[in-house]
């Protein structure tokens, strides 16, 4: 619910606009450093509000409590549709990839199969996303250059002389 909130508002989707193209969003009047700090001190406000619940649960707590999780948040991420390169992703589908992925590891857990083989079964899945954004990256691209080709020669049909790239000089 705070997250569609985050996103509703306008600090929200200047830290989505700077997330998205640095460049674009400096060139629509963001300041692009203050939101990236923005964007840290958020991310640090509540990561510190989680290691105090934490904290409260387990009642102790080490420097070494979350590590290990990173290739759990990065697999889910990718898993949910973000686009390793930037600029493609929805919080709600970062989180529909947490939800996948642990559905996979309690599948494994109820076929007993062992923890250790959880992170490779992992790889795997961001392997195999990972094959599939960038497959579809290509297909999108050649659907592009074939309709731009199919335009082209639409144009040229029209036309009763054939264009040309080069300026008439007279």
């Amino acid at each position: 619910m705070g997250l569609g909130t985050f996103c509703r508002i306008t600090i929200g989707r200047k830290i989505y606009a700077v997330g998205g193209s640095e460049i674009a969003a400096r060139n629509s009047g963001i300041r692009v450093g203050r939101m990236k700090l923005l964007a840290y001190v958020i991310s640090g406000l509540a990561t510190g509000i989680a290691a105090v619940l934490s904290l409260g649960y387990y009642g102790a707590g080490s420097s070494g409590d979350g590590q290990g999780y990173e290739l759990n948040a990065i697999a889910a991420a990718v898993v949910g549709g973000v686009s390793l390169v930037g600029g493609k992703g929805t919080a709600l589908g970062a989180f529909l990839g947490a939800v996948i992925l642990q559905m996979i590891s309690n599948g494994l857990v109820i076929l007993n199969i062992p923890q250790n083989y959880s992170q490779i079964v992992i790889g795997l899945v961001v392997i195999a996303a990972v094959v599939f954004d960038q497959l579809n990256a290509w297909v999108a691209q050649r659907r592009l250059l074939v309709k731009a080709a199919s335009i082209k020669k639409e144009v040229l049909r029209a036309s009763e002389t054939p264009v040309s790239l080069k300026p008439k000089t007279t």
